[in-house]
């Protein structure tokens, strides 16, 4: 009986190392999905921090009659950014070099910042009506 119970001790530590050595290997494959997710979280939380800039320009166009605030004559371009928490930024670029011509156009881009990810967008605005003239991504 005793020499039945040291194979079945035998047995059992086989059996657990032979688990141990699977949930190793299947933990193993699940590091690079756990990264391509949160690269994929990071890139969606960058893409809206960029739009959050735009929006936020528009805002304060719409709202704020000497913004961007009056440079030299030479002055065409406008820079700001902003810290949301700790989710990431954005840094927001106004152009209004087409003031004044045939179409007055402003011209807004933003980069959104989240984690490593980067990314911009950019559209033109009717100075007018502040309506979205042309958009890209």
């Amino acid at each position: 009986m005793k020499r039945r119970r040291g194979s079945l001790y035998i047995v059992v530590l086989l059996v657990t190392g032979l688990l141990l050595i699977l949930g190793m290997a299947y933990l193993g494959t699940q590091g690079p999905e756990m990264q391509a997710s949160l690269e994929a979280v990071s890139t969606a939380q960058a893409y809206q921090m960029a739009r959050a800039g735009v929006e936020d320009a528009v805002c304060k166009l719409s709202k704020d009659k000497v913004f961007p605030p009056p440079g030299g004559l030479e002055q065409q371009t406008f820079t700001y950014g902003e810290q949301l928490g700790d989710i990431g930024s954005y840094r927001v670029k106004v152009d209004v070099s087409r003031l004044g011509t045939t179409r007055s156009l402003i011209g807004v881009t933003s980069q959104g910042f989240a984690g490593a990810s980067r990314a911009e967008v950019s559209c033109w605005l009717d100075s007018d009506t502040l309506q979205v003239v042309r958009w890209d991504e």
